[in-house]
């Protein structure tokens, strides 16, 4: 039966209170979105306090092009996950060579190679390891890669499995600026 050896978790350097978040999204929004106000209680009901960003909230209220955004994406997902697949080794008290299988996943951003390929490099890992990349299942990811995870672990009961999710809010302010763009322009076109 598979076990759950180690689990690490990184925090960001930049933790902001989630009124101070809250406040830069409303100026974000509101310039495009004057209806903003009406979604700022979602803030209200998440109950949470705090929120952990791997850039100065000044970041996000600046406008990024696709290639920096994305190339920030690649430096820092692989710098984290490094720190925190270092950290899951001394925990569970393996060495690294034994790792067998990796799988990553993420929804943040696009790379080729493929971040699991940047790790297995950077860290010097089996040549050999057993590799999956999932990409686009969001908040359900880490459940979905879990789940990969455990089927590998199944499959051959010596395996070591490393699961490494990442989301970085990188595109989130991008994102949900375009969709309220695209919601506005439809309900523009609709009055039409």
């Amino acid at each position: 039966m598979p076990s759950l050896a180690a689990i690490s978790k990184i925090d960001f350097p930049f933790r902001i209170e989630q009124e101070k978040v809250k406040k830069c999204a409303q100026e974000l929004f509101e310039p495009s979105f004057p209806q903003v106000q009406k979604m700022m209680s979602v803030f209200n009901n998440t109950e949470i306090k705090t929120r952990n960003f791997c850039k100065p909230l000044e970041y996000y209220a600046t406008v990024h092009n696709f290639q920096d955004q994305n190339e920030e994406y690649i430096r820092i997902s692989l710098d984290y996950s490094v720190l925190a697949i270092e950290d899951c080794i001394a925990k569970a008290n393996i060495k690294k060579e034994d790792i067998s299988d990796i799988i990553f996943v993420s929804t943040t951003g696009l790379a080729t190679p493929s971040i699991d390929a940047l790790i297995i490099n950077k860290m010097k890992l089996n040549e050999n390891i057993s590799r999956m990349s999932i990409f686009g299942l969001g908040c359900a990811g880490g459940v979905a890669g879990f789940a990969k995870a455990s089927t590998l672990a199944k499959a051959n009961p010596d395996a070591i499995v490393l699961l490494v999710a990442v989301e970085l809010p990188f595109y989130e302010t991008i994102t949900a600026k375009v969709i309220l763009l695209v919601r506005v322009f439809l309900q523009t076109a609709l009055q039409h």
